[in-house]
């Protein structure tokens, strides 16, 4: 839950990494002729989506340290709209309701719902330039992607990039099917995985990598 820490970490990046557009102040100074580097930048925005168990608060502590590294950089965290059970972890907020249905089988229920807040978060706290989340976050930013390759998004619902840490590939068969057919080349990305992440392995976290986001490693 919220609370596992990940010492080793491997980073891979997608086709097209997106760096912040806005990260530094020199990106002003090459914008154009006559443009100052001393000129306002708008600071580049991150929507953060929490993992299952973790609000809003206890992502943005544990994110402390990433976000001090970056400059510019605006980070809108919120906190997933449903509560839900896992058998083994126990009760937390969650990004959809889900049930067990199998040993590699598990029902999704409410997240057209949970779009729907999404979207509404976009048009309340918004525009975002990229999307970060983390393991059950890092899921749904993954499908955000996956939607908006499809163009299946609602119109407020636009970004560039994704960050994610420690994700996975779905295990409802109706998500991880649209999920593992569809290869996302309009958004860039980022995959941090957990070598010694006990919750999400390394081969979990993998997964999501291929075919989504045209990794070759």
């Amino acid at each position: 839950r919220g609370s596992r820490t990940i010492r080793r970490l491997r980073c891979f990046r997608g086709p097209k990494l997106m760096l912040p557009p806005t990260a530094g102040a020199g990106a002003a100074a090459t914008a154009g002729e006559g443009v100052s580097s001393m000129a306002a930048v708008r600071p580049t925005r991150i929507l953060a989506l929490p993992g299952f168990g973790q609000s809003s608060q206890m992502f943005r502590s544990k994110t402390g340290s990433l976000r001090k590294r970056l400059k510019n950089v605006h980070f809108e965290f919120v906190d997933p709209p449903f509560t839900s059970k896992h058998e083994s972890i126990g009760e937390g907020l969650s990004w959809y309701e889900f049930s067990t249905v199998g040993e590699d089988e598990v029902k999704w229920s409410r997240f057209d719902e949970s779009l729907q807040y999404i979207s509404e978060v976009f048009t309340s706290r918004g525009p975002f330039d990229g999307v970060m989340g983390f393991s059950q976050g890092a899921c749904v930013a993954a499908l955000l992607s996956v939607l908006r390759e499809r163009d299946s998004l609602p119109p407020p619902v636009q970004f560039q990039f994704v960050w994610l840490f420690s994700g996975f590939c779905p295990k409802d068969p109706e998500w991880r099917k649209l999920c593992l057919e569809t290869q996302v080349r309009k958004i860039s990305s980022v995959h941090v995985i957990g070598e010694t992440d006990q919750i999400i392995s390394p081969q979990r976290s993998t997964e999501v990598l291929l075919p989504p986001f045209q990794l070759d490693d």
